[in-house]
C-alpha cells in the first residue's frame, strides 16, 4: 500500500513540476522566437529606409560570411547595373566589380534586394544576390502577385522575410529579402538548449519527487503502525476484563440457587472489571479526540495550588489505607491560565501510579513552586523505580512495564498525561533510580510560552 502511495505522490508532483516546465519552456521559446521575429522585421524595415532614404546604395557580397552551408565562395555579379545597363558589358561599369567593392553594411549580413519601376521592369539589383538571373523574373513576378507587404517565403529551400514598399522618387517598388538562417540556427540553439534543460529538470525533479515522497510516507506510515499497535492494544486491553467478567458470570450463574450474599465475590470482580473498562473507554474516547484535532480543552484562570493541594487530600485516605504517606509541599500559590479540570486529571495519574508502584511504610511528596513565568509541579516517590531503558517509554500508550497488569493499568495513563500538558505548551519529565524512588516533574508556563532548559 505504501509503495504505491509512494510512486503516486512521486508522479503526482513530478508531473506538476514537469507541467510547469513545460509551460515555462513554451513561453521562453516564444518569447525569444517573437524577439527573433521583431528584430528581422526591424531589421528589413531599417534596410529599406536607408535603402528609400539614399543612405545605402547597395550590398555587396560579404565573402565568406555570406556563404550559406556547402555553397562555394564566389562574388554574385548582379544581374543589373545602377545605370540599368544589361548584364554582361563588364563589371567595372557598376560597384559590384572586385575593383571598387564598397564596404558592405555590417546591420544587415545576408540580406539583398530589388529594385522594379512602376511598370515591373528591374531596375537595379543588390551586388549580393544568391539567386541565379534565372530566377530573378520569376521572384519579382511571385512578389508582385503577393497581396501582404512583408512576410515569410522560402527561396531555393531557403527561407527569408520580404518587405515591399514604395520607391516615391522613382515611382517604383522596392522588395528587400533577409535571410532567415541566422534566425532558424538561433531558433534551434535556443529549442536544444532548453530541451536539454527541460529533461534535465524532469530527472531531478523525479530525484526531488521521490525523496519528498519517502519523506512524506514516514509519518504516515508510522502512523498507521501506531495506530494498528493502538488498536491491537485497545483490543487485547478490552478483551481481558471480557474475560475475567464472564467466567464470574458464569460462576455466579453455576448455581442458580444461591444467595446473592454467597455470590458476593464474583459480583465484587465483575464490578471491578466494569469500572475498568470504563476508564479503559474514556482513555480510549480521549485519545481519538486528540489524534482528530478536536478541541478538548476549555480554558480559563483557575488557582494551580488549590487544585494540586485538592488532588492530594483526596489521595490521602487511599495511601493511608495502604500504609503510604501522602504529603503537598507547595510553596507557591500559583494561579495558571489552563483547563483545570484536565490538568486535574494529570497529577491524579501521577499521584495515582506514586501511590501504586510504592511499598508499604513508603513516602509520596507533591511539590508546586514558581520559578519565573514557569510553574513546576513535582510528584516523588520512593517506590520501586524504573530500569533506564523504560525511561523514555513511558509516555507511549499502552506501555506497561509490568505486562501483567498487577496493579490495574492499562497503560495509557502518562500518554494522556504527556498530551495534555503539552496542549498547555508545558513539558513533563521523569527520571527514576531502581530501588529509590522516581520524580516526575511538570513545567508549565503561566502566560506567554518561554523555554524550559534541563
Amino acid at each position: 500500500m505504501f509503495r504505491k502511495l509512494r510512486w503516486q505522490l512521486t508522479f503526482f508532483n513530478a508531473g506538476i513540476i514537469a507541467l510547469l516546465f513545460v509551460l515555462l519552456i513554451m513561453g521562453t521559446y516564444l518569447l525569444s522566437q517573437n524577439q527573433m521575429e521583431r528584430m528581422t522585421r526591424q531589421m528589413a524595415q531599417s534596410l529599406a529606409r536607408d535603402i528609400v532614404t539614399g543612405k545605402i546604395t547597395d550590398l555587396p557580397p560579404a565573402w565568406e560570411e555570406d556563404k550559406h552551408p556547402g555553397q562555394e565562395p564566389e562574388i554574385m555579379v548582379p544581374p543589373f547595373t545602377h545605370e540599368g545597363n544589361p548584364p554582361g558589358e563588364g563589371r567595372d561599369n557598376f560597384p559590384g566589380s572586385a575593383v571598387d567593392l564598397p564596404p558592405r553594411p555590417g546591420l544587415y549580413p545576408l540580406a539583398f534586394f530589388v529594385e522594379i519601376s512602376a511598370q515591373g521592369e528591374i531596375i537595379k539589383t543588390s551586388s549580393f544576390f544568391p539567386l541565379k538571373q534565372t530566377d530573378l523574373k520569376t521572384l519579382v513576378q511571385d512578389m508582385l502577385k503577393m497581396p501582404d507587404q512583408e512576410g515569410r517565403l522560402s527561396i531555393n529551400q531557403t527561407g527569408y522575410y520580404y518587405l515591399k514598399t514604395n520607391l516615391p522618387e522613382r515611382k517604383g517598388m522596392l522588395f528587400v529579402f533577409q535571410d532567415l538562417s541566422p534566425e532558424r540556427n538561433a531558433r534551434m540553439s535556443v529549442m536544444t538548449a532548453l530541451s536539454l534543460a527541460g529533461i534535465t529538470c524532469l530527472l531531478l525533479s523525479l530525484a526531488g519527487s521521490l525523496f519528498m515522497a519517502n519523506r512524506a510516507i514516514i509519518p504516515i506510515q508510522k502512523s498507521w503502525e501506531q495506530q494498528k499497535g493502538f488498536l491491537a492494544d485497545a483490543s487485547h486491553e478490552l478483551r481481558n476484563p471480557l474475560t475475567v467478567m464472564q467466567t464470574n458470570l458464569e460462576a455466579v450463574l453455576s448455581d442458580p440457587k444461591e444467595m446473592v450474599g454467597n455470590q458476593e465475590k464474583w459480583l465484587h470482580n465483575i464490578g471491578e472489571e466494569i469500572s475498568y473498562m470504563a476508564k479503559m473507554v474514556d482513555s480510549l474516547l480521549f485519545l481519538a479526540r486528540v489524534d482528530s484535532q478536536q478541541q478538548f480543552l476549555s480554558k480559563d484562570y483557575f488557582s494551580l495550588h488549590d487544585m494540586v493541594n485538592m488532588v492530594v487530600e483526596s489521595f490521602q485516605t487511599i495511601a493511608a489505607a495502604q500504609e503510604k504517606s501522602l504529603d503537598y509541599e507547595g510553596r507557591d500559590k500559583v494561579s495558571c491560565y489552563g483547563d483545570e479540570f484536565r490538568m486535574k486529571q494529570v497529577i491524579s495519574i501521577l499521584v495515582d501510579n506514586a501511590i501504586k508502584y510504592s511499598p508499604a511504610g513508603g513516602r509520596i511528596r507533591v511539590g508546586l513552586e514558581q520559578i519565573g513565568h514557569v510553574a513546576v509541579i513535582s510528584v516523588a516517590d520512593n517506590g520501586y523505580g524504573m530500569e533506564p531503558e523504560h525511561l523514555d517509554k513511558i509516555f507511549q500508550r499502552f506501555y506497561q512495564i509490568d505486562k501483567s497488569r498487577s496493579k490495574g493499568g492499562a497503560g495509557l495513563g502518562l500518554a494522556i498525561a504527556k498530551l495534555i500538558v503539552e496542549k498547555h505548551r508545558g513539558i513533563i519529565r521523569v527520571s527514576s533510580v531502581p530501588v529509590q524512588g522516581t520524580i516526575f516533574r511538570i513545567h508549565l508556563p503561566l502566560s506567554n510560552p518561554v523555554t524550559v532548559v534541563n
